[in-house]
């Protein structure tokens, strides 16, 4: 669930840089009816394949608009943190891969190394770019 929930606030703050007034409570239905039905998948459908299914397509959504905010509004922030969404998704690259390096040191545990990094590069755009 928290997966599922941060991929919907990524992409809903993506969105809501595009978007105002009516179009706004649109968004958060939308993501409210989203959550819901991934809750009710993963529970007959628990496993990681559920959660890359709802969660890449929102990551594809929201590295798609922090480029177009980087490109055309020139919101420096964005660009750290598209960077961020790509190494975020070669981590998950990494652990549908079941890359290791060592037998304790499994994909699982790569995932959340090279997660972390991908972390830190969106907070550090989240900090660059200013309330609206």
């Amino acid at each position: 669930i928290f997966v599922a929930a941060t991929g919907l606030l990524l992409a809903m703050s993506t969105a809501l840089v595009f978007v105002t007034g009516k179009g706004e409570d649109a968004l958060y239905i939308t993501a409210g009816v989203l959550l819901i039905s991934f809750y009710n998948r993963i529970r007959t459908q628990d496993n990681f394949q559920s959660v890359v299914i709802f969660y890449l397509p929102l990551m594809g959504i929201s590295l798609i608009g922090f480029l177009v905010a980087f490109f055309y509004y020139g919101i420096t922030g964005a660009l750290s943190i598209s960077i961020g969404l790509l190494v975020s998704l070669a981590a998950s690259w990494v652990q549908v891969m079941r890359i290791s390096l060592h037998e304790n040191f499994n994909h699982n545990d790569l995932f959340h190394v090279i997660q972390m990094l991908g972390m830190y590069l969106m907070y550090r755009g989240g900090l660059e770019i200013p309330p609206f």
